[in-house]
């Protein structure tokens, strides 16, 4: 593969169209600083799919476009084609392969190959395992490779598995893995749809079993209607036999008329006068019954037509009763549906207000640890403050305590010169002073002891009183010679350790910058306990607020799930309150067609009544 040509237009600092032609061995492009050389590299890194804009030293993608200076307009496109003569390594079966980028001020983006357009993936999978790409080996750039060499391992992998040809099948494994992952949330998202449809079954089926026992009790209440009917055939019979009977009866009237027509015939010849007289009576009375006749059959016509337009009005009647009770129990149903819809919108509102209360608890929890946070660094800062403030105090202690140390040695040897003090002196006058304790213990005893015998042998009190003055007077003399080995122990000890072990001595003061260093560090050692125990709990909270944030996240997804379920119930409501109002206006029109035809069903039964 042999890189041929790069055509370039708009891209950066090349406002016109420019070719450059690469030919067989080494090309270099040579020029001052600033003549555009790095653009070059630039347009290739850009053509092969390069999106970072710093990598292309830009803030903006449409900074790559030519911006125009003072005698030139800015332009609106920029365009690099790359020229690459194939030798069977890229995988097409073409001997030259053109690679085209195109950028709008828009934003818009196309992409080339062979003047086809295509996607920036297929750009990118066509150079996979070449070493070309915008990242490979095979560009480059200034300080690349102090750059590959300085980076940590894992980094320069890429340009490993870039030369070992594994980067399509690793890419390709992403893509699977990036399948999978939407594949697997497209099957969550079916679970869920699945879960919903099962909730819309179950009640699509509990309306399936409510369209049953409609269809069940719309057959019974044809066969009492088609009972009804029958009964109302045979009543209808029975008026026509009533009828029938009538004009039996009639007919019987008729016959006995033209009997006594006939007897009258007979009187005709002996009564002629009174036969003509019959005569016109009898054309009188044929008249009359003639019209009564047309009468008769003029009434049965009109109440047979009467009767047959009350039996189509019942009939109508009982098909608009029947569509009223039909459209009543539509409207129950879909009042039921109605209720159920907003029902499970309350509830749903009601899970909603349980996980508003839920989050904004964790929410809270979260809050409350974070404000635990701050106040243990707070603590940790001011026991660090502390502890900063007693090594401090801690050391001008130590320093204060050397001096008085160095002082101390110093005022002891000039004390100790300057008063003369041996050693030897004070141990003779231990020895003298242990000596006359000893003998003044022995003469106590003795005079004790010889003193009691006296006293228990002598009767007369003047030798009892004689007795004691010679005892108290040789306890007198043995303690004056322990009084005087006492002052030669006190002069031989120098005086100025009195001053010193003064309580504002030196030694007093060493001792209080001992103690006070033993306390500081002390408190050093509690605050030290007490920031790694706050440490501890730290961590603790920052593990317990990313789970907190976990389930907040968690809680707000179930939030806008059961928020946009809420707004189907809330339609679903809507939309069956519609169809509830239209049901209403159909129902009104049709107890109003009903009331109608009873009223006209009631005038023509006053009819037939007033015809009979």
């Amino acid at each position: 593969m042999f890189l041929k040509s790069i055509d370039l237009f708009g891209f950066k600092s090349f406002a016109e169209k420019s070719h450059i032609q690469f030919t067989d061995g080494i090309s270099a492009l040579i020029g001052p600083n600033g003549c555009g050389k790095s653009n070059v590299v630039d347009a290739v890194k850009w053509v092969l799919g390069e999106q970072a804009t710093k990598s292309l030293r830009a803030e903006r993608m449409e900074d790559v476009i030519f911006n125009g200076t003072d005698q030139r307009k800015p332009l609106n496109v920029a365009e690099v084609t790359l020229t690459l003569e194939n030798n069977g390594v890229l995988p097409l079966d073409v001997p030259e392969i053109t690679v085209k980028r195109r950028l709008f001020r828009s934003g818009d983006s196309e992409y080339f190959i062979n003047n086809t357009p295509v996607k920036l993936k297929d750009v990118r999978e066509l150079f996979y395992d070449t070493g070309i790409g915008k990242s490979a080996y095979s560009i480059m750039e200034q300080g690349k490779i102090d750059q590959v060499l300085s980076t940590k391992p894992e980094d320069r992998r890429t340009l490993f598995e870039e030369a070992a040809g594994i980067t399509r099948y690793k890419m390709r494994g992403r893509e699977a893995d990036r399948k999978l992952e939407r594949t697997e949330a497209n099957m969550h998202e079916v679970e869920s749809v699945l879960a919903e449809v099962k909730r819309s079954y179950d009640s699509l089926k509990r309306q399936a079993e409510k369209t049953e026992t409609y269809r069940t009790l719309r057959n019974t209440l044809f066969d009492v209607e088609l009972d009804l009917q029958l009964a109302r055939l045979g009543q209808f019979r029975e008026q026509q036999a009533g009828s029938d009977q009538r004009y039996e009866k009639l007919d019987a009237v008729r016959t006995a008329l033209k009997g006594e027509i006939d007897g009258l015939n007979e009187k005709l010849e002996t009564e002629l006068d009174r036969v003509n007289t019959m005569e016109s009576r009898l054309v009188e009375v044929q008249k009359s019954l003639y019209g009564i006749e047309v009468e008769k059959s003029s009434r049965l016509e009109r109440v047979s037509l009467i009767r047959g337009q009350l039996e189509q009005l019942q009939e109508q009647i009982s098909a608009e009763q029947n569509r009223l009770e039909s459209l009543r129990r539509k409207d129950r149903e879909l009042a039921e549906a109605r209720d159920a819809a907003e029902l499970a919108a309350s509830e749903t509102d009601n899970e909603i207000g349980d996980i508003d209360v839920a989050i904004k608890t964790v929410q809270e929890r979260i809050d409350r640890s974070r404000e635990r946070q701050r106040d243990a660094r707070t603590r940790i800062g001011q026991n660090e403050e502390a502890i900063a403030g007693h090594d401090r105090e801690v050391g001008e202690c130590q320093r204060e305590l050397r001096t008085v140390t160095d002082e101390l040695v110093g005022a002891l040897d000039s004390k100790l010169r300057e008063s003369g003090y041996s050693s030897a002196e004070r141990k003779r006058a231990e020895e003298t002073l242990r000596t006359a304790m000893d003998n003044h213990v022995i003469v106590v005893r003795g005079r004790k002891e010889t003193l009691g015998d006296r006293l228990r042998l002598q009767e007369d009190p003047a030798d009892r009183s004689a007795a004691l003055e010679q005892a108290f007077t040789a306890i007198e003399k043995s303690w004056a010679d322990v009084h005087g080995a006492v002052s030669s122990y006190q002069e031989a000890i120098p005086r100025f350790l009195d001053d010193f072990l003064a309580p504002e001595g030196t030694i007093t003061r060493k001792r209080s910058l001992d103690d006070r260093i033993e306390v500081l560090q002390e408190n050093n050692r509690t605050l030290r306990e007490e920031i790694q125990s706050l440490n501890t709990e730290i961590t603790s909270l920052e593990k317990t607020i990313e789970t907190e944030r976990g389930n907040l996240e968690q809680m707000r997804l179930n939030r806008v799930q059961l928020a946009g379920r809420a707004q189907g119930h809330r339609e679903t409501a809507r939309r069956h309150a519609r169809v509830i109002d239209e049901n209403a206006r159909q129902i009104g029109e049709v107890e109003r067609q009903v009331l109608r035809n009873k009223k006209r069903a009631e005038e023509m039964t006053e009819s037939v009544a007033a015809l009979h």
